[in-house]
């Protein structure tokens, strides 16, 4: 468990820490597996399932992004990993 923590620790990418050019045009991108994967399964590390709302705000604290859950959904659908 503690490889698995560390390993959803180097994919964590502070997007601020790239500059305010970045972090615009980063907005803009849709969110990737490499964002989304770390997120869901920090959250059943945690006990907890990833709904809607919920892994939002986990988005948000792993990869500095803020979806709306329409937009959310339609992540998780394109991500091979996930089954929705």
């Amino acid at each position: 468990q503690q490889l698995q923590m560390l390993q959803l620790q180097q994919l964590r990418m502070p997007v601020a820490a790239l500059g305010p050019q970045v972090e615009e045009s980063r907005r803009a991108m849709p969110l990737t597996a490499r964002e989304l994967l770390p997120a869901v399964e920090s959250l059943y590390l945690d006990g907890l399932k990833p709904y809607g709302r919920i892994l939002r705000k986990r988005l948000l604290e792993f990869a500095e992004v803020e979806l709306d859950l329409k937009d959310l959904k339609t992540a998780c659908l394109r991500c091979p990993g996930l089954v929705v």
